[in-house]
């Protein structure tokens, strides 16, 4: 039987179905995570075959797992035997493409590595995206390594030569009193390949980590927006050991666009341009994790586990990736002759107007071609009046209203500053 000391925080690794959910004693010593030197013993030829769906865990390492070049092409389907217990059965009415063994093969194959995906194993993992033609558009980009992050997974940037995260099963308030958005939410995201999941006990040979779900409402709507609390508990979280202002060695320098940036763009074109927006649907559940990093983007629901493949809202690390995403979609458009700035997830595009409805739909085929789902209703065709950032801003009157500020007049002046003023 393998399985980490009872003082961690993390799952043990045993025979029978039930959850360990021992709790970590916070003065104890940190576990360190050491690579299983059995690891290099496993079967890892892309030619073997993948054991059956929800291996016997307790087996030993070297007869759990092993990666097929079928199962990486997405040939494979969930077998359909499911351990996740009545409130799960319709998880896998409409099973994704990629199983649990799939994503544990995965992960074991990188993590034997000692080293992100992108630096050592290189394995593709499960996307929609057109990868050739990113590669194709970014050629020559400044950051165009974000190609090999879509190819190969974001990693997180956790720090793993500190401590182990804390686990805590108990999830916050916004989940506990929406029971059914969560279930309803998890059944989606699996359908999707987001989410792997349910299962019972740590799949993984590394520790397994384990933080809060939580919700808020979403703005105008019933729905609600879900959130791994990755910073939670504070001090010993996901999230403390990934730094704010170093990602893989290197300085994190990236700037958002401003209303400032609007306004410049407005007085260059002058009274009447037009301004129209898109918006990315599920943004970073776009982007695909890094396998090395499954292990610690964990949580628990009705008993069971489950852990993240694609960026979870939460993560110290999302914005930043979905923002150099965005600003790679940016350059391609700008290669085009179109003006887009991107915040987030959304792009605002500014034209005159014989341009505009070109650009605006060159923008929606962009998307498109490159394999990201685009949130259709969220789009806004070319107007002289948008609301960008929260900001309305009227082409015709050079004007920026916010509902929270009074109005400030865009004077005809490209050094002018656009300042929203607080009444």
């Amino acid at each position: 039987m393998s399985h980490v000391n009872q003082d961690d925080t993390l799952l043990e690794i045993n025979q029978d179905s039930r959850l360990s959910l021992s709790k970590l004693n916070q003065e104890s010593r940190q576990p360190e995570i050491i690579q299983d030197s059995r690891l290099s013993a496993l079967n890892l030829n892309q030619d073997s075959s993948l054991n059956s769906c929800f291996h016997d865990f307790s087996s030993s390492a070297e007869d759990q797992y092993s990666l097929d070049s079928s199962r990486l092409s997405g040939a494979a389907h969930f077998s359909g035997v499911s351990v996740g217990g009545p409130h799960f059965s319709s998880f896998y009415s409409d099973p994704p493409p990629f199983d649990l063994d799939y994503y544990v093969a995965l992960h074991n194959r990188v993590y034997s590595l000692g080293q992100p995906n992108l630096l050592g194993a290189r394995l593709s993992v499960p996307s929609s995206l057109n990868l050739s033609l990113w590669r194709s558009l970014l050629t020559g980009y400044s950051d165009e390594v974000v190609c090999d992050f879509l190819e190969f997974g974001w990693p997180i940037g956790y720090d793993y030569s500190g401590f182990l995260p804390s686990s805590d099963f108990r999830n916050h308030g916004g989940a506990l009193d929406f029971p059914s958005a969560v279930d309803s939410y998890l059944s989606t995201e699996i359908a999707l390949g987001s989410v792997c999941g349910p299962f019972v006990s740590n799949p993984f040979s590394a520790p397994f980590a384990v933080s809060p779900l939580n919700s808020v409402p979403k703005p105008d709507t019933t729905e609600r927006r879900f959130i791994l609390d990755l910073s939670w508990p504070e001090g010993s979280s996901v999230n403390d050991g990934i730094s704010n202002d170093v990602y893989l060695g290197g300085p994190v320098s990236l700037t958002y666009p401003t209303v400032d940036d609007i306004a410049d763009r407005i007085i260059q074109l002058g009274p009447g341009c037009l301004l129209f927006k898109r918006d990315l649907k599920r943004a970073y559940r776009q982007l695909p994790v890094d396998p090395f990093d499954y292990p610690l983007l964990g949580y628990s629901w009705r008993d069971r586990l489950f852990f993240d493949v694609r960026l979870p809202m939460g993560l110290r690390c999302a914005a930043m990736s979905c923002q150099r995403v965005t600003n790679a979609i940016c350059f391609m458009l700008s290669q085009a002759g179109c003006d887009v700035l991107s915040y987030l997830d959304d792009f605002i595009g500014i034209s005159v107007p014989h341009t505009a409805y070109d650009h605006y739909s060159s923008s929606g085929s962009l998307l498109q071609a490159l394999g990201l789902q685009e949130s259709s209703h969220k789009a806004c065709p070319p107007s002289t009046q948008v609301t960008c950032l929260g900001v309305l801003s009227d082409t015709i009157n050079f004007t920026m209203f916010s509902r929270l500020s009074g109005v400030e007049y865009i004077k005809n002046s490209r050094n002018r500053r656009v300042r929203i003023c607080c009444l």
